[in-house]
């Protein structure tokens, strides 16, 4: 596990795979960047990460996974399930981990025999939006069913995570 800057532009890159806080107004923020064994799936390249933004409760809003989904919107080229320019797919949905609301955004493009996927689980734990992330690429599209399992898995490891660390501090 690797600790990356998102809030630093220079240290956020395709590369790290890591969420990109740099343009944001935080409290704080971190990041874990996870090595993925490649035999776990059926990719030859993956990566993840688990990111943490703390907010002040004011600036979080009344309804920060509202307000993040209604951003992951407006930021595609076309409205979910439609191909895009580059031909990729994107979905967004709403679903529960761990007894939490969260949003589900995945992006899936095929390109000749190279295929690539993103999945973004967010969940909101008090103040602090918590996101995982996992990229992957192979010969084949890894479908948003193939991945959320992995996703909600990574998602509830961060959650106790943030847990563990809170108590700590407490």
């Amino acid at each position: 596990m690797t600790t990356v800057d998102i809030t630093s532009s220079k240290d956020v890159n395709a590369a790290t795979c890591v969420y990109d806080a740099s343009t944001l107004t935080l409290e704080g923020a971190a990041a874990y960047e996870l090595e993925v064994d490649p035999e776990a799936g059926p990719f030859t390249k993956a990566c993840a990460s688990i990111n943490y933004l703390v907010y002040t409760k004011k600036a979080l809003g009344l309804d920060p996974l509202g307000d993040f989904k209604s951003g992951l919107l407006g930021s595609l080229d076309t409205e979910p399930g439609t191909p895009d320019a580059n031909g990729g797919v994107a979905t967004l949905e709403d679903t529960t981990v761990a007894g939490a609301d969260a949003v589900l955004f995945t992006y899936t493009i095929e390109n000749g025999s190279r295929a690539a996927s993103v999945q973004i689980l967010t969940v909101i734990v008090g103040n602090v939006i918590v996101l995982t992330q996992i990229q992957t690429q192979g010969d084949t599209v890894i479908d948003a069913e193939t991945l959320a399992p992995v996703s909600t898995s990574l998602m509830e490891a961060a959650i106790t995570h943030l847990g563990e660390v809170a108590d700590e501090a407490a």
